[in-house]
């Protein structure tokens, strides 16, 4: 873990330690805003089918969780920034760097949260547009609305969501592809 909560120093020595990981992270951060992006369009596309209203709702909410997925990772640019250049940063002690880069990072962590309120709603109405198909298993459904509902910030705490990114989609299309249907509402 390269964030350590309480301690400004062992996190940036985390990070300037593991740099090429932190710069890992930041691009598949922005990688998945492009999937989600994608995965957005494709379930409103897919799923009209089964009611307009409700998709056009399901797709105006995960985009605004695409946003604000987008503007978590704004968080994160400056940090290596801060961490790495002193000479920019001559009025500041390497501690205040330090505390600054974490404050960055807690930014991220609760931009990350209200991310992932959004994203739950996403999956409660994408569950009941399942739900609503003719063409998946109901119990997906089922299943999409209560990891929506389960999701961390309802919880309370900072942790990856049951309802991972990408995951439903995929499940989507493999059930259309082994069952053979037309995936037509």
């Amino acid at each position: 873990m390269l964030v350590v909560p309480a301690d400004a120093a062992a996190t940036a020595a985390n990070i300037l330690g593991n740099e090429l990981l932190f710069r890992l992270e930041l691009a598949l951060s922005v990688l998945a805003v492009a999937f989600n992006l994608v995965r957005m369009a494709l379930g409103y596309v897919l799923f009209r089918p089964v009611g307009r209203i409700v998709t056009l709702i399901s797709a105006f909410i995960g985009l605004v969780a695409v946003a604000l997925q987008a503007s978590s990772i704004l968080f994160e640019l400056p940090v290596l920034t801060v961490l790495k250049s002193e000479a920019g940063f001559a009025g500041f002690s390497a501690e205040q760097l330090q505390s600054l880069a974490l404050i960055f990072l807690r930014w991220n962590a609760q931009a990350s949260n209200l991310y992932l309120a959004f994203f739950g709603f996403w999956c409660m109405v994408g569950g009941y547009i399942i739900y609503k198909s003719t063409f998946l298993p109901r119990i997906l459904g089922v299943l999409l609305a209560i990891a929506g509902w389960a999701t961390p910030p309802t919880c309370g705490r900072r942790s990856r969501t049951p309802c991972t990114p990408g995951t439903w989609p995929w499940a989507s299309a493999s059930w259309c592809w082994v069952s053979g249907s037309s995936c037509s509402a």
